[in-house]
């Protein structure tokens, strides 16, 4: 099934992504690192992935955030 989230979508979730975060996708979900590169190409849909992804991205966003918080108080 083809992915029904935009491939510009994906590839700007993609960028976002910390290195090393296909594969702890991949680990975490028991898929193969290609099959987490799929779904973020496009060419495959799921749920779980796209999810993770963004869960991700989330968490290194709250995370970068506190850190600029946490400095400014220095």
């Amino acid at each position: 099934m083809k992915s029904q989230i935009s491939t510009k979508d994906l590839r700007h979730l993609r960028s976002k992504l910390p290195h090393g975060s296909i594969k702890k996708i991949a680990e975490d979900l028991s898929l193969d690192q290609s099959t987490i590169s799929k779904v973020l190409s496009g060419d495959f849909f799921n749920e779980a992935v796209i999810d993770a992804a963004i869960r991700i991205v989330e968490e290194r966003n709250s995370k970068i955030e506190n850190w600029k918080n946490r400095m400014s108080n220095l």
